[in-house]
């Protein structure tokens, strides 16, 4: 309990610069001058990650901050194509124009297909969905959505078995509670953790998937409205928990598998970081595979590091936030860890006072997924 309490004060504390560096943003889209702050910028390519798209979150999503809906998202694009050049993600890769922006989405949501796909159209806007391939056309769920579906479903019991098997807080979040069952499932494997909750709860797994995923029939008709489809793993585990073989035999499994249901021009050679987590080796497990390009959530991208890019995650950010997050929040914040990152390696300059990463494993009130 001690240590929720220190955790939820650490995430206070992280969390007030990027409030008010949010609050700036805000102030800047509402006085007119987001064009003027996007043009500062045009040489740089901006990305930003979305999940799924339903008009209400079902028990299967509710809690992991992680629905645009439809709706919200229309407003999205309208901002994108006023103010950007929405462009392929193979574009930012191969060499971005000014004003670059590229759409994504995690997870292969069905929604996606239902609901943003018309709206990408409406917009003539590409947009690259990465897959976690085990999900599509099984009856099986990634563990994430199994986990939140048993917590949505399973009343107190499901929370309290789960805080108690996690070591969190009865009353955190779901959100915060996948988080802690993150590292558990790299471990060991979701299904224990899943089984007892399901059996303290009292309520049996849902049964199939309920078509939350896309089918390969379905991302073929996307692909042929400009959709791209990449690697987010066969199992969506946390990479930077696995060691080198296995985030390579993961990582392996669905690049086979998009290659045996889908063409060569629907694919692109990349992967997007479940969780937006990268390990010290993950780098090179990816790049093993034969995977070109990394995508992380969190920070901004650099020119000439096209590579291993960053994006902006959304979920339910009203325009004017994204565009702070987008413009203001994400660019600051990739700045200052650079500056302290430097402060820290420089002999001349003490240590200590300053830690920074090169990327958040989890960005506070990003996706969870």
């Amino acid at each position: 309990m001690a240590a929720e309490r220190g955790s939820t004060l650490v995430t206070v504390i992280r969390s007030l610069p990027t409030g008010l560096l949010r609050f700036a943003g805000i102030l800047l889209y509402y006085l007119g001058l987001a064009k003027f702050v996007i043009r500062l910028r045009r040489t740089v390519p901006r990305l930003v990650a979305y999940h799924a798209s339903e008009p209400t979150e079902g028990p299967f999503t509710r809690g992991l901050e992680c629905n645009t809906a439809p709706a919200l998202l229309a407003k999205h694009l309208a901002f994108f194509s006023t103010h950007y050049q929405v462009v392929p993600l193979a574009t930012i890769v191969t060499g971005a124009p000014e004003r670059a922006l590229a759409i994504t989405f995690d997870d292969a949501y069905r929604s996606v297909y239902q609901y943003a796909l018309p709206i990408l159209r409406e917009y003539q806007s590409p947009a690259t969905v990465f897959v976690v391939t085990d999900a599509i056309d099984k009856d099986e769920l990634i563990w994430v959505n199994e986990l939140t579906w048993l917590l949505n479903t399973g009343g107190e019991r499901a929370r309290r078995a789960a805080a108690t098997i996690l070591g969190a807080n009865v009353d955190a979040p779901i959100g915060i509670i996948v988080e802690h069952a993150r590292e558990r499932c790299a471990m060991n494997g979701c299904r224990d953790l899943l089984d007892a909750v399901s059996q303290a709860a009292g309520v049996r797994p849902p049964p199939g998937n309920s078509r939350l995923y896309l089918s390969w029939h379905e991302a073929a008709e996307m692909s042929r409205a400009g959709i791209a489809f990449g690697n987010h793993t066969a199992t969506h585990p946390d990479l930077a928990t696995l060691d080198v073989v296995a985030q390579q035999e993961d990582i392996i499994r669905a690049s086979l598998s998009l290659e045996a249901n889908l063409p060569t021009h629907a694919r692109i050679s990349a992967l997007a970081y479940p969780f937006g987590a990268c390990g010290a080796n993950t780098p090179e497990a990816v790049a093993s595979c034969g995977i070109r390009v990394m995508l992380t959530i969190g920070g901004s991208n650099q020119l000439g590091k096209s590579l291993h890019l960053s994006r902006t995650p959304v979920g339910r950010a009203s325009v004017a936030r994204l565009f702070a997050d987008l413009e203001i929040v994400e660019p600051a914040k990739a700045s200052l860890r650079h500056v302290f990152s430097r402060r820290v390696h420089n002999p001349r300059m003490r240590p200590g006072r300053w830690h920074s990463a090169t990327s958040e494993p989890h960005v506070p009130g990003a996706p969870q997924v």
